[in-house]
């Protein structure tokens, strides 16, 4: 609900319905009488508008809003209700005009984050937005922790591709990056192939890039760089946390943790609902317990 701050006229943008976008804009602040907090009631009477917003198909509503915190006044509002572009409907929190800049850090290894690399990838295909990737390393992360068996066989194998991924990176830039961790995430996930010896050479060819980054795997010299990318990102959202990362412009979050990939509007939905989360500084966590297996359709 927006504010009336010093009775200034505000507008305020409501969710599309259909194939309309809604804006309402205060035009008068009226004293009356105190009501209980609440939402928008159309409990007034639609009055008769001018010519000029009848042909702007502006609607003039009495409306009762409890729009400041004493929750005391009256307003009338004019609705206008414009038709949306090509069917697209915008949101409340819609910056869809706006480009952003989207830091995804990954671990090559890690289902989760190959999940919501692809959620970004689908909101980069609708929203003009600058993808890029980062390698947030699993096996650095957990490198001193006191972990299951099945889970420390699983860090410890994990640092092979990270460490190819980090190099290509240093060697080939961010968009060497992003097309060697889709050709690996496609076969380790979506193909469920975990021979790392036998996935890293055929990323790298699907790649273009040359065959002998897969050598990285075995190789420390890379280390230095991957903690490095790695520490960026845990300062960002906190040391306990982990992979995957994501920067939206200047805020940052773990996760979403999702378990299949958003698609269409949904996609963005999620995208808008985790950046507005995340941009207020008292929310700490929202979390509900794992149902089924992961989907990478």
């Amino acid at each position: 609900m927006a504010q009336l701050p010093g009775r200034e006229r505000v507008r305020i943008t409501l969710a599309a319905q259909r194939r309309e976008h809604v804006e309402l804009t205060v035009a008068e602040v009226r004293s009356g009488e105190r009501r209980p907090q609440g939402c928008v009631e159309y409990d007034g009477q639609l009055l008769d508008p001018t010519d000029d917003q009848q042909r702007a198909g502006v609607e003039v509503w009495s409306l009762a809003s409890p729009l400041t915190h004493d929750l005391g006044d009256a307003v009338v509002i004019h609705r206008c209700i414009l038709s949306s572009m090509e069917g697209n409907l915008p949101s409340m929190e819609d910056n869809s005009d706006r480009a952003s800049t989207v830091t995804a850090y990954v671990d090559p290894s890690c289902p989760f984050a190959w999940i919501t690399s692809r959620w970004l990838v689908e909101v980069a295909r609708m929203r003009p937005v600058d993808l890029r990737f980062e390698v947030m390393s699993l096996a650095v992360i957990n490198e001193h922790r006191d972990l299951e068996p099945w889970y420390r066989e699983f860090n410890d194998r994990a640092w092979g591709p990270a460490r190819v991924c980090t190099a290509a990176s240093a060697e080939h830039g961010p968009t060497a990056l992003a097309s060697l961790y889709a050709a690996l995430g496609r076969r380790i996930h979506d193909e469920g192939d975990k021979e790392f010896d036998v996935v890293v050479p055929a990323a790298l060819a699907e790649a273009g890039l040359p065959a002998d980054l897969a050598g990285a795997a075995h190789r420390s010299d890379v280390d230095p760089r991957m903690r490095a990318s790695t520490a960026r990102a845990q300062q960002l959202v906190g040391e306990d946390l982990g992979t995957p990362t994501v920067v939206v412009d200047d805020v940052a979050f773990f996760g979403p943790v999702l378990t299949s990939i958003p698609r269409g509007e949904e996609a963005l939905r999620v995208f808008d609902g985790a950046r507005l989360l995340a941009a207020c500084g008292a929310f700490s966590e929202l979390k509900r317990v794992r149902a089924g297996g992961l989907s990478f359709a």
